[in-house]
């Protein structure tokens, strides 16, 4: 239920219900001690159409918030995601349905965004880097 709702963004439109989500499955996903809920996510056909392009669109989407915090808010629901993505990655299912949005916009823009918090975040490490040594 929770994969259907993250893709359909009609359904969920406040960013902040979407992050919710993207925490609860974070608890399950994110390593290999998940248990059941981790294996019914793992083995769920409805999971593995919906589950990465959920997370794709809540990635791009996190960033308009609206709130005066919400520069700093979504590294943390991103951090989140990366571990997801980073879970699912082991499973074939997941990776393949990745590839099907290789092509597509909402795909470039979440390349664009990963590409622009990594380099946000190297820029903060060089910065602080100077002040420590």
């Amino acid at each position: 239920m929770i994969c259907f709702l993250l893709s359909d963004q009609t359904i969920v439109s406040n960013p902040y219900v979407a992050a919710d989500f993207i925490e609860l499955l974070f608890m399950f996903l994110h390593d290999n001690k998940a248990g059941v809920m981790g294996e019914l996510f793992r083995g769920s056909r409805v999971a593995h159409r919906n589950l990465t392009e959920g997370l794709i669109k809540f990635y791009c989407n996190i960033a308009i918030t609206g709130r005066s915090s919400a520069f700093y808010e979504k590294f943390k629901y991103r951090f989140y995601a990366n571990k997801i993505f980073t879970s699912l990655w082991a499973h074939e299912e997941y990776r393949e349905n990745l590839k099907l949005h290789f092509n597509s916009p909402i795909f470039e823009k979440f390349l664009n965004m990963v590409m622009t918090d990594t380099t946000y975040c190297f820029d903060e490490v060089n910065e602080n880097y100077k002040k420590f040594r």
